[in-house]
């Protein structure tokens, strides 16, 4: 479930690791696994979080710097 964030929702964010992400990019987290980029946010105090849904955990808000995401391959590879 999606939890309200207050903040400026952008439509995308420079992330060291994946370059330009934008919404719908298909990513892995060591951790939580697969899935999909679906928001991101700058917050009040100047800090920026990514909004994820995993295939395992469901939602979870990243900060960018600590996320270690990286690009999805293609299905079988």
């Amino acid at each position: 479930m999606k939890k309200s964030i207050e903040g400026v929702e952008l439509e995308s964010l420079e992330v060291s690791g994946l370059g330009l992400a934008t919404k719908g990019l298909a990513v892995v987290h060591p951790l939580f696994g697969s899935g999909k980029i679906v928001a991101f946010f700058a917050l009040p105090n100047g800090m920026k979080t990514i909004g994820v849904e995993f295939e395992s955990c469901g939602y979870k808000a990243l900060v960018p710097e600590y996320a270690k995401l990286t690009l999805q391959g293609p299905a079988g590879a």
